[in-house]
C-alpha cells in the first residue's frame, strides 16, 4: 500500500513523510505485511473489492488472494464492478452483502456441516 500511495504521489516528500507518521517505516511495514503471513492462515477468507476503489489498490487484494492460494488456503476474492471504498450504491453494497452472506452459508453453515 506504501508503495502504491508512494508512486500514485510521485515520491512526493510530504506523502513520504505522512505515511512514515501514520504506519511506519519500510523495514517494519514489510515485517508485519498480511500477505507475508497467508501460510498461517487457517480459515476461509473472503476479499471483497471494488474495482473502482480510489484509496486502495485492486491489485492488493489480488495479490493476497494469490498468496493465499498458493499457500493452498480457502480464498475467495469477490470483485465488485464500479464499486468504490465505501460501497456508495445500494447496488454495491448489496452485492457485497450477498457476497457475505454466500460464502458464510458455504464455510459456515447455521447447521454446522461445511459444504464445499
Amino acid at each position: 500500500m506504501v508503495a502504491d500511495d508512494l508512486r500514485e504521489s510521485a515520491n512526493d516528500p510530504l506523502m513520504s513523510r505522512a505515511l512514515k507518521a501514520e504506519v511506519g517505516s519500510g523495514k517494519d511495514l514489510k515485517a508485519v505485511s498480511p500477505i507475508r503471513f497467508a501460510s498461517q492462515v487457517n480459515v476461509p477468507v473472503l476479499l471483497v473489492h471494488g474495482k473502482d476503489d480510489t484509496v486502495v489498490n485492486y491489485r492488493q487484494s489480488a495479490r493476497m488472494d494469490d498468496e493465499l492460494r498458493k499457500a493452498g488456503k480457502a480464498s475467495t476474492l469477490v470483485t465488485i464492478p464500479g464499486g468504490d471504498h465505501w460501497l456508495s450504491t445500494s447496488e454495491t453494497r448489496m452485492e457485497t452483502l450477498q457476497a457475505t452472506v454466500d460464502f458464510l452459508l458455504r464455510n459456515n453453515p447455521p447447521d454446522g456441516t461445511n459444504k464445499p
